[in-house]
């Protein structure tokens, strides 16, 4: 006879540990960086068909996207040990006007036997017809732990923290030349008055 899943409350706990294990499966095997840490967090149904070494060049069964960040995740259902979420993932378009791109993907996450501490990915499925879905800005269940969500998207700290340091150093080197500028303007008034370092006042 058939027993529904049981539905549990997440914790949280437990949704640091699933937004962490999310992200770091976006940055590695999403993102085709770093394939050798992806494949520890594999569970059996991903693993299927395929080896280590056919893993590891990049044509393997996790449907890819250039994802700079994690715009939004859902919770869509949370049974003992297994847990599916809609992540909706945004990527910087290559040009001027650098353009936003974004996918939605169902990543299901499970814990087995023999790893019952550790949440490993048993699928990652494109959300609707043409492999994506809109943006679901409103669709979250909680917000994402923000620490973790600093490190996913750490990058983009990066940018503002380099253009305030940058404008830091020119208004640093500005203030130097102005201040150098008035120095050697003063000189040159005071020689054409008949001054010098040297003179003596009578």
């Amino acid at each position: 006879m058939y027993k529904a899943p049981e539905h549990v409350i997440l914790t949280r706990k437990d949704r640091l540990e699933l937004f962490a294990a999310s992200s770091l499966f976006v940055r590695t095997a999403v993102a085709r960086k770093h394939l050798d840490l992806a494949w520890a967090m594999l569970g059996p149904e991903m693993r299927a068909g395929q080896t280590r070494k056919t893993w590891d060049t990049g044509f393997n069964n996790v449907v890819p996207f250039k994802a700079d960040g994690i715009q939004a995740w859902d919770i869509l259902y949370a049974f003992r040990d297994d847990v599916a979420l809609d992540l909706s993932l945004v990527s910087r378009g290559k040009g001027a006007k650098d353009n936003w791109a974004g996918k939605t993907f169902t990543l299901e996450l499970k814990r087995y036997a023999g790893h019952p501490h550790q949440w490993l990915v048993a699928s990652w499925v494109p959300k609707g017809i043409g492999g994506g879905g809109t943006l679901s800005p409103n669709r979250r269940s909680g917000p994402p732990p923000p620490p973790l969500k600093a490190a996913v998207s750490a990058k983009w700290l990066f940018v503002p923290a380099v253009l305030l340091g940058s404008l830091l150093l020119a208004l640093a080197a500005w203030a130097v030349r102005n201040a150098v500028r008035a120095r050697r303007a003063s000189r040159r008034y005071a020689e054409a008055l008949g001054y010098n370092s040297s003179s003596n006042p009578s």
